[in-house]
């Protein structure tokens, strides 16, 4: 018997990135990217370079930043909404006008111009630059729906107004709700106008010829300032029927399909990436007929659930479904992801144990599906979310300062600027450890796998004709096994124990699928050795442990 352990080939340790330029295919078409969501509030404050530092990220501090984004694997930034709102951008007040504290400059064409500035410099770096767009509502406090109250300049109906709260109507996903839970009374117009989320938020009426004028309007001008296209928050619910409970009404994904054909006769790379907060039977029908990109939390709540519960049990059954459905929608319709803005960070999930966000981020980076990091994540920063029964936010701490190094303020900021403890200025418990420059030192962090894993990831032929394999397993079996098939017919298979007990003599291969060989090259490992017995190779995982390996083929 003899035993090797698994190493990372040496010209894997040695290769470097090749800067990609940005491309004219949408996103869709480019499932091999690795997309990275961003709060620019929170991220760099690039300010502190001209000698005036205000305290907050801005696009300068993001354009800073496209240096540390490009080695670690990133190639698109998906930015939370930067246009004039309060908090996290949720809730804009102006979908035209971007947000005064992102730019150096106040006059808002001067903000355009420096978001302008961003995307070029973001596109010769090869990074594509996505916009979440929450085009659903809009703020009560906007001039827009002040008009509509009063019933001015031909906005009355931009909105849902009904003399009285309508039969039938609910939030979706409340069974026992009631129609006054979204139909809200407004003293002006004295009447009562829909907004799903809160009175705060008002829904707007996307059947309206001019609301949707004025949208084509909206994506058309931040392409046209570089951005790639958008996320489409709340996409199921833009376009309502005869009650708001239908998720796939037709005229809804019509309208989509419709603002998306629109923008791509300009700027045919554009791509719209769906958030469909619901399973795949509610997600699958959007894909790829009115948008070209989801969001898939199956995914995300598939593999907290196979953390939490130390078994693949949940994750298994998540890719079985991509797996079945890969003909149609294929690896560049679905965004997988670990967390983002709305969750616990996944450190914080799983208890703060380290060698579990290692397994959940060599899967999904290791997938064909387009990988979406949640910033910090790759630091393993800490991060708690929590939501009272009335909706409001008790402890917010996803959206906290990337911490940068182990100085004053962690480089968010400059040392003279006093941060304060609000949910999006106090820097995380232990960012004098969890900071990019520490974590960069040390060989077996989180920071430097992720790099790792996505050098490896481009070592491969992914595009939509890569196809996964989920090997037949039995459900008790804490070891997850996946192949990936390649259109020049290689191939890899992933290997990944969530359970904390080792699990040895597993296989790497999946017979008549993708077959070990001893030319067979390890892309990246954990807690794994190969062990070769009487002329055959067979995996040993400690716990947590996982192995990703590179098969010539069949």
């Amino acid at each position: 018997m003899r035993s090797t352990k698994i190493t990372l080939l040496a010209f894997l340790i040695s290769i470097s990135l090749i800067a990609q330029t940005a491309t004219a295919e949408p996103l869709s078409q480019e499932p091999d990217r690795v997309l990275y969501q961003v709060y620019v509030e929170s991220f760099k404050d690039g300010s502190v370079n001209l000698g005036r530092p205000t305290g907050s990220g801005n696009f300068e501090g993001l354009k800073d930043s496209l240096e540390y984004l490009k080695d670690l694997g990133v190639t698109g930034l998906l930015l939370m909404p930067i246009f004039r709102s309060g908090g996290m951008g949720y809730i804009p007040d102006d979908f035209f006008e971007i947000r005064q504290d992102y730019a150096l400059e106040s006059e808002p064409g001067k903000r355009d111009q420096a978001f302008r500035q961003l995307t070029r410099a973001a596109h010769e770096s090869g990074i594509k630059i996505f916009l979440d767009a929450p085009i659903n509502h809009i703020s009560r406090y906007s001039e827009w729906f002040k008009m509509s109250a009063k019933n001015e300049f031909g906005m009355g109906d931009w909105f849902l107004w009904s003399p009285e709260p309508l039969l039938g109507w609910r939030r979706p996903w409340q069974p026992d709700g009631k129609p006054s839970d979204v139909w809200h009374w407004d003293g002006t117009r004295n009447g009562f106008f829909y907004g799903l989320f809160s009175d705060a938020m008002p829904d707007l009426n996307h059947r309206n010829p001019k609301v949707i004028d004025t949208f084509n309007a909206f994506f058309s001008k931040y392409a046209e300032l570089g951005a790639d296209g958008f996320r489409i928050d709340a996409a199921r619910h833009l376009v309502e029927g005869e009650t708001n409970l239908e998720n796939a009404h037709p005229d809804n994904l019509a309208q989509l399909r419709a603002y998306l054909n629109t923008v791509r006769k300009n700027f045919p790379d554009q791509s719209f990436i769906l958030e469909i907060w619901a399973g795949h039977h509610d997600i699958d029908p959007y894909l790829p007929v009115a948008g070209d990109v989801a969001l898939d939390f199956p995914y995300m709540e598939g593999i907290r659930a196979s953390l939490k519960g130390k078994h693949p049990y949940g994750i298994r059954n998540i890719l079985k479904h991509i797996e079945g459905t890969q003909d149609r929608i294929t690896a560049g319709n679905r965004v997988i992801f670990m967390g983002n803005h709305d969750i616990p960070r996944i450190r914080t999930f799983v208890e703060n144990e380290k060698e579990r966000v290692e397994l959940s981020t060599a899967l999904t980076l290791s997938l064909p599906e387009t990988p979406l990091l949640y910033y910090g994540d790759e630091i393993f920063m800490p991060g708690d979310y929590i939501r009272e029964k009335d909706n409001s936010t008790k402890v917010n701490e996803v959206c906290t300062p990337m911490a940068w190094h182990s100085g004053p303020n962690a480089g968010f900021t400059d040392p003279s600027i006093t941060l304060g403890n609000d949910w999006n200025r106090k820097l995380h418990d232990n960012w004098q450890e969890l900071n990019v420059e520490s974590q960069s030192r040390l060989g077996d962090s989180l920071l430097n796998l992720v790099k790792r894993l996505t050098r490896a990831r481009k070592l491969l032929s992914i595009d939509n004709r890569t196809r996964i394999r989920v090997a037949p397993q039995h459900d008790s079996d804490p070891v997850l096994t996946v192949a990936m098939t390649f259109a020049d017919g290689s191939c890899s298979v992933g290997v990944y124990n969530f359970s904390p007990a080792p699990q040895n003599g597993r296989s790497i291969s999946i017979p008549g699928i993708c077959e070990d060989s001893h030319t067979s090259s390890p892309l990246i490992s954990r807690r794994a050795t190969i062990r070769e017995e009487w002329g055959n190779r067979f995996l040993d995982l400690s716990g947590y442990g996982f192995l990703w390996i590179r098969h010539s083929g069949i």
